[in-house]
């Protein structure tokens, strides 16, 4: 049993015969418990840089947004493209307002990063009804590439409609299938295709994959025609025969995963390449250029063998490393627009774009011929497309929620930020090691690895609010909401961690660094790592603290059911108790939140009297989860969350779709075999392919022998 040393305040554990009756500032329970006064351990506005851009959301068409693009001549209405098919049409001016403009999920299939990818309309639109469609379709095991034309009978709601495949990609897996669209300046249509994770199409032009295409809808040639200035013009088009001169639609090539490019006011082609394990690159596209991939990642050597030594490379104009503080992030750069607005006059002739993994969106400017700088304007993950409006402004579309608008930054109140763990509200100013009033202690029955370290837990909530549990257990905690996390190694007090929840609902980290004499903790900002004792230790940046704390697991990563379903020794009460009953005497709960004995609980993966198959998936449900589950911020399909079966989880007998590690016959998990198991190798690294991938230099190496017993054990993926 963990015992946590309880502050003064949690005498708020009174028992109802002690004296300490209801009032306005307290809530009694049935039981006797009375819910502690939360004084001042409120997350109140979020702290924002002085960039000068801020965003304001409009409307949630609900998850799975894939595009983005407003209507021509029609400026408040927007169409939104689902993943698994679905166009929506919204009023902007009446955001409930939405309709089902075209289903074409019977066409689409939306494995991996698959789906209904991109949309543009015809030049002529609406007097010409007609759009042009990228997306992914066949079978899961055996995904194609289809651009097509849409010629619609009702442009307001389309009551039938016309599909006509121009041309198709065979793709090798299901991922990295691009999908850009866009008309350009003459009237051609450009599309961009991934490498399907087969990295040398990209450099063999006699296949459509790793390239921009350049093709013309408009003329009178069927399916379309080839633009007589193209590279490889006057060449059999690719697809209508095999043959091993390059494709004449290609005008550019050497793209692992060019997702989202757009046009300039200048006629400049912008594209942002999603990489692979280093590097994310923005390029601008010409005519006939070799842009590297795999022989290059960025600007930087990756698979130089793959091109000869003769052959002309175009370097990105600028590109970003994953490492943040000398640590691995999640990265994947999606590509925005040129702002031409005239609301933010500092981002006049500025790129935005975004990191769906890093969760930010970014200026890039040209501060000097051919030198740019890139400066982020506001954290918001999961942003996966950008569009212009008639309005000439900004917008953008998140995979989860919404759609936003770019506008001018209110003043910057980043003095509002504690510069000290004191200054928090949320411990005492004269011991800050200690809670304030108001501060609950938690644990949980699975922790997540930290590199040794002993963590003490805390969450405060604002009065007269509540927590809802959803159906999977998870905590929804109310705005206002402030979770604390102090880290020891060897008993020293070294780091305290907050999690804040916002006026504006928005999730926030910080952290904080204690001095030698364990008396104060200063905040941290923008990730370090230090030696402490002779070990690395990461203080994490704001942006690396939302890489765990996705959207997908609800944020707040430990406040679950299953994981606080367990005991707790309260100093106050001098006994142990079931922390879910405790919290729901204490009426901190929306509504009641069962008995403790009905309810599931996750076993802890170092308790060796537990079933080896529960600690095995208890310990993946909290390290790896967060990210692999569905809607989280990973190419992978994986579902490692606890109550999955193993044959759900997508890995037994599965193929590494991102790498095999140079393990022969290579699976994610082959059952009976840890060293074929690509997920147990990872485990076990400390570099560029370990997971999890950020925030630990030391292996765990009691989940390593937990994983590999695992493994040994399972002799079917059933």
């Amino acid at each position: 049993m963990k015992i946590i040393r309880l502050l003064s305040a949690l005498s708020v554990f009174l028992l109802a015969g002690c004296g300490a009756g209801s009032t306005d500032e307290t809530a009694e329970s049935e039981q006797g418990l009375i819910r502690p006064v939360n004084l001042a351990c409120v997350a109140g506005e979020q702290p924002l840089e002085d960039t000068g851009v801020g965003y304001d959301r409009l409307v949630g068409p609900g998850p799975g947004l894939t595009k983005l693009l407003q209507e021509p001549a029609i400026p408040n209405r927007w169409f939104v493209l689902k993943k698994d098919g679905d166009i929506l049409a919204i009023d902007a001016e009446e955001p409930y307002n939405q309709i089902n403009w075209l289903d074409l999920s019977s066409y689409v299939i939306g494995a991996a990063d698959g789906g209904l990818l991109s949309m543009v309309f015809h030049p002529g639109y609406p007097a010409t009804p007609q759009i042009f469609i990228y997306y992914t379709s066949g079978v899961i095991d055996g995904l194609e590439g289809k651009l097509s034309r849409i010629t619609v009978d009702d442009v307001s709601q389309p009551g039938t409609f016309v599909i006509e495949d121009l041309l198709s990609v065979d793709y090798a897996t299901k991922f990295h299938h691009g999908g850009g669209l866009a008309f350009g300046p003459d009237n051609y249509l450009y599309l961009s295709i991934g490498d399907s994770d087969d990295q040398n199409s990209a450099q063999n032009t006699s296949k459509l994959r790793g390239s921009v295409l350049r093709i013309d809808v408009m003329g009178s040639e069927s399916p379309y025609g080839v633009p007589p200035d193209n590279p490889f013009a006057g060449n059999p088009v690719c697809g209508s025969a095999d043959n091993a001169l390059p494709c004449p639609e290609i005008f550019a090539w050497g793209f692992r995963n060019p997702f989202r490019m757009s046009f300039d006011g200048l006629g400049q082609l912008w594209l942002g390449d999603v990489g692979n394990a280093k590097w994310e690159e923005i390029d601008l596209v010409r005519k006939g250029e070799n842009y590297g991939w795999p022989c290059r990642e960025g600007a930087h050597d990756y698979a130089p063998n793959q091109c000869s030594v003769d052959t002309e490379l175009t370097d990105p104009i600028f590109d970003y490393s994953h490492s943040v503080a000398g640590q691995k992030s999640s990265a994947s750069i999606t590509g925005g627009y040129v702002y031409s607005g005239e609301s933010i006059p500092s981002l006049q002739g500025a790129y935005v774009y975004g990191d769906f993994g890093l969760g930010s969106v970014y200026a890039l400017q040209e501060t000097s011929p051919d030198n740019y700088v890139s400066n982020k304007l506001f954290d918001l993950g999961g942003v996966t497309s950008f569009a212009t409006g008639e309005d000439g402004e900004l917008y953008l579309g998140r995979y989860w929620n919404g759609i936003y608008k770019l506008v001018p930054a209110e003043p910057s109140n980043l003095e509002s930020t504690p510069q000290t763990l004191a200054e928090s509200g949320c411990f005492s100013t004269e011991n800050p090691g200690q809670p304030e009033t108001g501060v609950i202690p938690y644990t949980v029955n699975a922790p997540f690895w930290s590199d040794t370290a002993v963590k003490e837990r805390f969450f405060a909530i604002p009065d007269g609010t509540t927590i809802d549990i959803g159906l999977d257990g998870d905590w929804d905690f109310p705005v206002g909401s402030v979770l604390a996390k102090h880290f020891r190694l060897d008993a020293r007090l070294i780091e305290t961690r907050l999690f804040m929840r916002h006026l504006n609902g928005n999730w926030a980290g910080y952290t904080y660094r204690w001095d030698d004499d364990e008396t104060e903790a200063e905040r941290v900002i923008g990730g370090q790592i230090e030696s402490i004792d002779g070990q690395e230790w990461l203080y994490p940046s704001e942006e690396q603290c939302m890489q765990c704390h996705t959207t997908a697991a609800g944020f707040t990563l430990g406040p679950e059911s299953a994981q606080l379903n367990g005991d707790l020794y309260y100093e106050s009460l001098d006994r142990s108790e079931n922390q879910i009953e405790t919290l729901n005497q204490m009426l901190l709960f929306t509504a009641d939140a069962g008995d403790p004995d009905n309810l599931d609980q996750l076993p802890s993966p170092y308790d060796i009297t537990a079933p080896l198959d529960e600690r095995a998936r208890a310990w993946l449900h909290t390290n790896c989860s967060q990210c692999h589950r569905p809607g989280g911020p990973t190419q992978a399909e994986i579902d490692f969350r606890y109550f999955v079966p193993l044959a759900g989880m997508n890995i037994c007998n599965v193929e590494p779709g991102l790498g095999d590690l140079g393990i022969t016959n290579a699976m994610l998990l082959a059952p009976g075999d840890p060293d074929r198991s690509v997920i147990w190798e990872r485990m076990r690294r400390r570099d560029d392919d370990a997971m999890p991938p950020l925030g630990s230099f030391i292996a765990d190496d009691q989940g390593v022998e937990l994983l590999s017993d695992w493994v040994v054990s399972l002799e079917s993926c059933f």
